[in-house]
This record gives C-alpha cells, structure tokens and sequence, in this order.
C-alpha cells in the first residue's frame, strides 16, 4: 500500500479541478488502500493558494470558501493526513539544503519549504512513499534522497 506525500502545489489540484493533472490527484484519493499526507506547512501554502486566486479574479469568495471548507473536510474524515514539520526535521534540513543549492535548476529553484519536504519523506518508509508533485526541481531533489516521485501531470513519464 503506497502512502503519498504531496506538495501543495499538487494537492491544489484536488481541489482546482480543470488544472492538469487534476484527475489523476483525484485518483489518488479514490484509493482506499494508500494514505494521503501533506505537511502541516502545506496547509498555509493550499490556503494562500486559495486565497490569491480569488484575489485574482478566477473564483468568487463562495467558491473560495466553498474549496476551504472541502480541505478542511479532506483533513477531518481522514482522507488527507498532516504530517507536522518537527524540531529535528528543521535541524536535520542542513544536507537538503545543500543539495537544493548544488543542483542545476530546470524552472525554479526549491525553497526552504520544499527542503522540508524532503526532510520529512526521509521519515517515511521509502520502499513505500512516493512525493506527488509536478515541480520538476523539486522532484530532482527529492530523487537525489531516494525517494520516488510522481508527476501528475505527466503520468506517464
């Protein structure tokens, strides 16, 4: 039974369901059989992402707290798991962030919270876990750490 961690990014596709990628995040859930977890941080990044995109323009306030209340939901019926950031996550994100600063960037350069991310999924079971997201950078350093990616938006690949 595979568990997945997904980045923000990813999991708004749950929710902002004509993104690419956006069927295949909703399989994931369909999935009784795996576990679904984001990082207590993630939280605040759906919530901004929430947010500014009523702010510009593409969802009303009702369709914004519409999709709140529906994550929100997602967490209290078990279907998303949060996995809190830790003391010795922050203190252990040193190698990470080392990594992320070595490597050679495709889009965009992954921040402090992408490399707790990673610091996280390091807590997993890796033969188990797999980061669901479509950054590509921040895929490439997840893999440098063992840890098996998928892409929702290119399944296939």
């Amino acid at each position: 039974m595979p568990s997945y961690l997904l980045d923000a990014s990813a999991l708004c596709k749950r929710y902002f369901v004509n993104e690419i990628g956006a069927g295949v995040v909703s399989d994931l859930f369909d999935d009784a059989s795996s576990r679904r977890y984001l990082i207590n941080i993630g939280i605040v990044e759906v919530l901004n992402a929430f947010y500014r995109v009523c702010r510009e323009g593409h969802l009303t306030e009702t369709e914004r707290e519409a999709l709140i209340a529906a994550f929100y939901a997602d967490i209290a019926n078990g279907s998303l798991l949060v996995y809190s950031v830790r003391d010795e996550h922050i203190l252990n994100a040193e190698p990470v962030l080392l990594a992320l600063h070595a490597m050679r960037v495709r889009k965009k350069r992954p921040g402090p919270v992408d490399a707790l991310v990673v610091a996280c999924a390091l807590d997993f079971d890796l033969a188990d876990l797999v980061l669901v997201s479509s950054d590509t950078d921040l895929s490439s350093l997840a893999q440098q750490f063992s840890i098996k990616t998928f892409d929702p938006e290119n399944p296939s690949g």
